[in-house]
């Protein structure tokens, strides 16, 4: 069972002020040598945190998650300075019965530094918003310049190789906390290690998208938008604007944003894409810098300039216009669902992957707009970044319309459902099988 990760300031923080309480499962003893609340490393303190000073946590503007494949991430993320951060690092529930079994189930560990912390000794939060959550109450206060290493374990009793492995390096500047992660999780089927990514150039240094054809998948520059974008193309394609090609439009995670194009290599469906040269669609995967102004996609003009791409795209390739198709994770999950609902006739079908409207969560009152348009939803069911409910609304609300909607909820999983969603064995077939005519 995967350790559910996001763990979001926005929902922690409503959770915590909300429904804030001590809890007893502080498993085990203090030990020497173990960091203690109040103690310091250099000039950061490891404190507990109380509901008023909980004002950042570490997945506030990072969006880690875990696939199934064995793999190591590295990518960063930038979030404004700040002088406290509270870990978050925990688990979730239908119910504290339920929460208290899952609990004694792991052992966890934390170090800082280098420095292992006495988890006990900080005690536990619990709170409520429907599911019931627990997290490990440390927090780091007057967080001192430079480079920070975390690393966290969680461990199943019964079959220690379940491993939940999480490792932060984050370098503290005047402006901005930038965060490199990487992780692992054990693996069945990892990628065929005969098949190398093809290396890209310097971050922000990406050649125009032409007419020359490059089976796979390929780095460029928007010449209409600001935007830096991957370019899937499968082999065997002909350029000759008689075999017109389905397009796929991928929004990816919050975690990947930024001006390398190396960090959408692990998306999890960008992912896929290098070991499969042979998907019978084109993809296009356009990258969010690293600001607060494009958190989003649906901030600002982000949404008018991903038509934009599009457009630069069909100007050169065969692109099929009755069959284009938008899906994302995450935050592109979200995007999924409001770029397509302002757009109901535009896309043949939605795939949003963990998916939302808007925050504070809602269903809009138009969602009936898209009750002509194919939509496949995923979702895990203890995702504490995206509530299931927030998805589970506009599913249910689109149902109620008459629309046309699956929606697949992995039991036990977090946010992190993306890498089975993408390798659903019929979900391409059913996307291609979608047509606006």
């Amino acid at each position: 069972m995967k350790l559910p990760l996001g763990t979001a300031f926005l929902l922690l923080t409503a959770m915590i002020l909300s429904a804030c309480q001590p809890s007893s499962e502080t498993p085990g003893l203090p030990e020497a040598d173990l960091l203690q609340p109040g103690d310091t490393i250099g000039a950061m303190r490891v404190v507990t945190s109380k509901p008023e000073d909980v004002s950042r946590t570490i997945f506030d503007y990072c969006d880690p998650y875990l696939g199934s494949q064995s793999v190591t991430l590295s990518f960063e993320c930038q979030t404004p300075k700040t002088d406290f951060l509270f870990i978050g690092y925990g688990e979730i529930a239908n119910s504290y019965d339920e929460l208290d079994k899952r609990w004694e189930a792991r052992t966890w560990e934390l170090t800082i530094d280098g420095n292992p912390v006495d988890l006990p000794a900080f005690g536990t939060l619990d709170v409520n918003l429907g599911k019931k959550v627990r997290v490990w109450n440390v927090a780091l206060e007057n967080i001192s310049p430079g480079s920070h290493v975390m690393q966290y374990e969680a461990h199943e009793v019964e079959t220690p190789q379940n491993v939940t492995d999480l490792t932060w390096t984050f370098i503290m500047t005047d402006q901005t906390i930038s965060t490199s992660i990487s992780t692992s999780t054990p693996s069945s089927t990892p990628p065929p290690s005969s098949t190398e990514a093809t290396p890209l150039s310097e971050p922000g240094n990406y050649p125009s998208l032409t007419s020359t054809v490059n089976a796979g998948m390929q780095p460029y520059k928007s010449q209409t938008t600001d935007f830096n974008f991957m370019f899937y193309v499968p082999n065997g394609y002909q350029q000759d604007h008689q075999q017109k090609m389905p397009l796929v439009v991928y929004l990816h995670g919050t975690g990947l944003r930024g001006d390398n194009l190396d960090k959408l290599r692990i998306g999890e469906f960008t992912a896929i894409l290098q070991y499969e040269p042979n998907y019978p669609f084109l993809v296009v995967a356009p990258q969010l810098p690293a600001n607060d102004q494009n958190r989003l996609w649906t901030m600002n003009d982000t949404p008018e300039k991903i038509f934009r791409l599009i457009d630069e795209i069909k100007d050169i390739y065969a692109v099929d216009s009755n069959r284009i198709y938008l899906t994302g994770s995450s935050i592109g999950g979200g995007g999924t669902w409001e770029i397509g609902l302002s757009h109901p006739g535009y896309f043949a079908a939605l795939v949003p992957v963990m998916g939302f409207y808007g925050y504070p969560f809602k269903v809009p009152s138009n969602i009936c707009d898209l009750k002509n348009v194919p939509v496949w939803a995923f979702h895990g069911e203890y995702d504490l970044t995206v509530p299931l409910e927030a998805e589970q609304g506009l599913v249910d609300a689109l149902r109620a319309c008459g629309g046309d909607v699956q929606f697949t909820i992995y039991p036990g999983a977090g946010h992190d459902v993306d890498a089975k969603a993408y390798k659903t064995p019929e979900l391409f077939e059913w996307m291609l099988a979608q047509s606006l005519k």
